[in-house]
C-alpha cells in the first residue's frame, strides 16, 4: 500500500518536471520561476557538499575504529584467557588427567622402564 502510495507520488513530481521542463524550452520561464529554480538547486548543492563532508569524516572514523578492533580483540582475549586460567586453575589437572598421576606416584616397574625408554631415546612415542 504504502509502495503505491510512494510510486503515485513520484510519478506526479516526475510528469510536473517534464511538464515544466517542455514549457522552459518551448517559452522560456517567467523570471520568478528562474530565480525559484535557482535558489532550490543551490540549497541542494550546499545540501550535498554538507553531507559528504559529514560522510567523509564519518567514514574515516569508522576506518580508523575498524582498524582497531582486532587489536581490540585479541587483547580481550588475552585478559579473559588470563582469567579463565587463574580461576580454574585447580580444574585443569583433573581435566588432562594428571590429578591422580601427582597426588599419587606409581611405583610400578613397568612405567619407571617406560620413562627410561623415553630419556634415553630423546622422548616421543615407544617403538
Amino acid at each position: 500500500m504504502s509502495f503505491t502510495i510512494v510510486g503515485g507520488a513520484s510519478g506526479i513530481v516526475v510528469l510536473f518536471m517534464l511538464a515544466l521542463k517542455a514549457v522552459e524550452v518551448q517559452w522560456g520561464l517567467p523570471q520568478f520561476m528562474k530565480a525559484l529554480r535557482d535558489k532550490v538547486d543551490d540549497f541542494l548543492w550546499e545540501l550535498y557538499e554538507v553531507s559528504k563532508e559529514k560522510l567523509i569524516a564519518t567514514a574515516s572514523e569508522l576506518r580508523i575504529a575498524f582498524s582497531r578492533v582486532p587489536h581490540m580483540f585479541i587483547h580481550l582475549a588475552i585478559i579473559y584467557r588470563d582469567r579463565f586460567r587463574n580461576r580454574f586453575a585447580h580444574y585443569i589437572d583433573e581435566v588432562k588427567g594428571r590429578k591422580s598421576i601427582k597426588q599419587k606416584t606409581s611405583n610400578s616397574t613397568y612405567l619407571h622402564a617406560v620413562k627410561a625408554h623415553k630419556e634415553e631415546k630423546g622422548g616421543g612415542q615407544i617403538e
